[in-house]
């Protein structure tokens, strides 16, 4: 008798980086532990916050030993992560909190804890700045430890797994932040799946960026797997094969296989150049957050970096970057990008005591969006650090300095006046600077839009981040689930903005570029084309399938695509016309056309 094929469970979820893996998987347990809840007389107290001393002196233990084993290995960068740990077991938000609580209600230590716990998450939830929501997991981690400690149950960190895992595996959680998804460098683990998260969000960037395959938006992926259980993460497809029969293992060996080879016949087409058969060149460069990320980039012929991102620098530490330090990674990037030119965005990145270190100065009020330039121009001692270090890296390089989240043109004088201040003080204690530096700013924001055509008289050129241009414009927030019907980047109202930022960087004869994710999928590269990008930055392992697409059409056809959806009222309208458009010219590529 024929034994049953049983078709392991298909869980579907989005996928935010492509590729596929099969392997082990080893599962991040961010569960809370279990703890009493007892009420106390006043006498107890005080053992009861002699106890939360206790665990707060061993989880302190624990960092250390950590930072100790890791620390001549391949893990030591993540050292930073265990310091920052250990600072937040300092934070009186946290740990006196806990003690007034314990006081003031005569709970239990670890009662105390989790109400501290839980007040510290409801007031990063109602953040509006994405960077500083996320910190909330390593206040959660902070406190698990503490918890665990507490209770005598086993605690175990992202750093701790990745010191395990001593073969290649797929990394299972609830949740994972952008800062977790960077420390997956360079370690065993291929790919990931996770309950949270949609494909805009800063953690599926950072897998697209490090090219692991990666499946977000799972709900409940993360009870269903244990760890040893082989699973597929398909992150084209969007989905998690749980435990696979060998039926399916070779359904997926197959479309794997497939998009493979197409993938690999379009790697093999080396020349960087992206030209349409009628003429219109399109430079074509890499977003990376990480320098080692520009190997993969010169391997697909990127032509320069259209946008580093400066704030992991600044991240997952206890302490500011020094000026010499940034200059180094500045130079690093200049130097391995030329003869191409780099983007370098200066920091864009919001926070409280909890986010940035101490020494910023005044905490921000993200309510009101105080972060980016915003904030640089309140905080003028970080910026002009920065400014310092990328002035004295442009000798090494061609340096394209960019300014995020400008909504008004005195933002970018004034950016221009401390630019000069800052060269003539470097000149003065004999620094080099180059003469060709181009400044720019990055559309992100509708009111940077509808007044592009005076933007574009101070500026060198615009790069569109249409990221967040995407979500400010249609008010819907790109890392929340619910939300993902209506971020659409082909809506009507985008494009309308799209348009308008075109217009204004072609009659000031400046140059247009797009930084954001909407550059890098395929589906949309005629659009944009359409629109007469100079220059589209993305992921590396884009590269190759938007250079082909530029390459088989002429500019005169994107500029009829661009003007025919532009008058469409809604974006079923827009989408279903451009899907229709991509397949029919490019049947051999509609595997690689995901879109939303």
């Amino acid at each position: 008798m024929t034994p049953i094929d049983r078709l392991g469970p298909v869980v579907e979820g989005v996928g935010a980086s492509p590729g596929m893996v099969f392997g082990r998987a080893v599962v991040l347990d961010r569960g809370r532990a279990t703890y009493p809840k007892t009420h106390v007389e006043e006498e107890a107290t005080t053992s009861e916050c002699r106890r939360l001393d206790h665990a707060v002196a061993a989880s302190v233990q624990q960092l250390r030993r950590l930072k100790s084993r890791v620390g001549g290995t391949q893990f030591a960068e993540h050292t930073k992560i265990l310091e920052a740990h250990e600072l937040m077991l300092q934070d009186d938000l946290l740990i006196d909190g806990t003690k007034a609580q314990i006081r003031t209600e005569r709970i239990n230590a670890e009662w105390a804890l989790q109400r501290t716990l839980n007040q510290i998450a409801d007031f990063f939830s109602d953040l509006d700045d994405e960077y500083i929501r996320e910190r909330a997991t390593d206040v959660e981690t902070v406190g698990e430890r503490i918890m665990r400690n507490l209770t005598g149950e086993h605690f175990e960190s992202l750093v701790e797994l990745l010191t395990r895992v001593k073969e290649p595996s797929i990394l299972v959680a609830e949740r994972l932040t952008p800062a977790d998804a960077v420390q997956l460098f360079d370690t065993n683990i291929v790919g990931f799946c996770i309950d949270e998260g949609t494909r805009t969000t800063h953690t599926a960037i950072a897998a697209r960026s490090l090219e692991i395959p990666a499946v977000v938006g799972a709900p409940g992926l993360a009870e269903h797997i244990g760890t040893g259980d082989q699973i597929i993460v398909d992150g084209d497809a969007g989905e998690v094969v749980i435990r696979p029969s060998q039926s399916q293992i070779r359904k997926y060996t197959v479309r794997d296989e497939e998009l493979r080879a197409v993938r690999d016949r379009l790697d093999q087409k080396r020349s960087p150049s992206a030209a349409t058969s009628d003429g219109f060149e399109v430079v074509l460069s890499a977003n990376i957050d990480l320098t080692p990320e520009l190997d993969a980039a010169v391997a697909r012929g990127a032509q320069g970096v259209g946008l580093f991102r400066t704030e992991y620098l600044f991240m997952n530490r206890t302490d500011l970057p020094s000026e010499d330090e940034q200059f180094e990674a500045y130079r690093e990037v200049l130097e391995r990008a030329a003869p191409y030119p780099a983007t370098i965005r200066t920091v864009d990145i919001g926070g409280d005591k909890l986010e940035l270190p101490k020494s910023t100065g005044r905490a921000l009020n993200p309510f009101f969006g105080m972060r980016a330039l915003r904030y640089c121009l309140k905080e003028r001692s970080l910026f002009k650090t920065q400014i310092r270090a990328l002035l004295r890296a442009s000798a090494f390089g061609r340096l394209r300095l960019l300014l995020p989240f400008v909504t008004d043109v005195l933002e970018v004088r004034e950016s221009k006046r401390i630019i000069r201040e800052v060269e003539v003080e470097l000149q003065g204690q004999g620094f080099s600077v180059s003469d060709s530096i181009e400044l720019g700013v990055l559309i992100e924001i509708p009111a940077a839009a509808l007044i592009a055509d005076v933007l574009a008289r101070e500026v060198d050129f615009f790069s569109v981040g249409t990221n967040d241009l995407i979500q400010y414009t249609l008010a819907a927030a790109r890392d929340i689930a619910e939300l993902r019907y209506l971020y659409h980047p082909l809506h009507p109202a985008v494009l309308r903005v799209l348009r308008l930022t075109s217009d204004a960087a072609h009659r000031e004869g400046i140059r247009l570029c797009m930084c954001g994710e909407m550059a890098g999928e395929p589906l949309y590269t005629v659009v944009l084309l359409g629109y007469r990008f100079h220059e589209l930055s993305m992921t590396p392992s884009s590269l190759p399938v938007v250079r082909e697409i530029i390459r088989r059409s002429t500019l005169s056809e994107a500029r009829a695509l661009a003007d025919k959806v532009q008058y469409f009222g809604t974006y079923a309208e827009v989408n279903g016309d451009v899907r229709r458009y991509m397949d029919a010219h490019f049947p051999d590529l509609i595997p690689l056309l995901s879109g939303d």
